[in-house]
């Protein structure tokens, strides 16, 4: 696959099997003491990174190994974007990551995200496999040069990627995707485990990722808010 043609790249066992089980347990143990996070589709923590709770997830962001696979992907001079998700049991529909609340960020210009420098992209790591089965992600290929509908029936086959639980993808942040679009605890009903997704966003230094930022940053403090109210 290629990363700029396809829009989305698949590496391949990057951490260790003993590593993901660790990632497993810390989410397990917060959203068991943490039973609040429920918002549209699934239970989700945004903005989790920085949360001292979660110092063993936050190493990855440190990691030689994410750094590699970032400046690979981008080259030298990426910012991080403040985009962090972190996902239990959750279903979403086709989608791009592309911030709707951009038109609220000063000096933003409608539909500059398609511009050529536009370089913003989304690390994630599924803490399960999904070799065998159609829970992992999916991608509508080269759908991130195509303006329009995430849902564009001319653009892309839908393509799972049939991913190991050590793998980490990296995605273009405009292109159509989704994960299990379905019932939110369909994976643990058939595995018998919950279904985990980390998020991290990174870029380009430029005016484009900056402006993700700070829509992104808007995001989530407003669903951390809707959060809070769940009492």
């Amino acid at each position: 696959m290629n990363f700029t043609e396809d829009g989305f790249s698949v590496f391949k066992n990057v951490f260790t099997e003993e590593e993901i089980e660790n990632f497993r347990s810390v989410c397990d143990h917060y959203f068991s003491q943490n039973t609040r996070h429920i918002i549209k589709g699934g239970t989700v923590y945004p903005g989790w990174c920085g949360d001292p709770s979660l110092s063993e997830i936050n190493k990855i962001t440190e990691d030689k190994r994410i750094l590699d696979i970032i400046t690979d992907t981008l080259s030298e001079g990426w910012i991080f974007t403040g985009h962090s998700d972190l996902h239990q049991n959750k279903s979403t529909g086709w989608h791009r990551d592309i911030e709707k609340g951009l038109k609220k960020v000063k000096g933003y210009k409608k539909g500059s995200e398609w511009s050529d420098d536009y370089s913003v992209i989304k690390v994630c790591i599924l803490l399960q496999d999904h070799s065998d089965n159609n829970f992992g992600l999916w991608m509508r290929p080269g759908s991130q040069k195509k303006m329009g509908s995430p849902k564009l029936r001319r653009v892309g086959k839908p393509t799972c990627l049939h991913s190991n639980a050590t793998d980490v993808i990296v995605f273009d942040q405009r292109i159509a995707h989704r994960g299990w679009d379905g019932n939110r605890m369909a994976y643990k009903n058939e595995f018998g485990r919950d279904r985990y997704l980390i998020t991290l966003g990174y870029g380009l230094d430029n005016k484009h990722s900056h402006h993700h930022r700070a829509a992104a940053t808007r995001r989530q403090r407003r669903q951390l808010e809707a959060i809070n109210k769940n009492v």
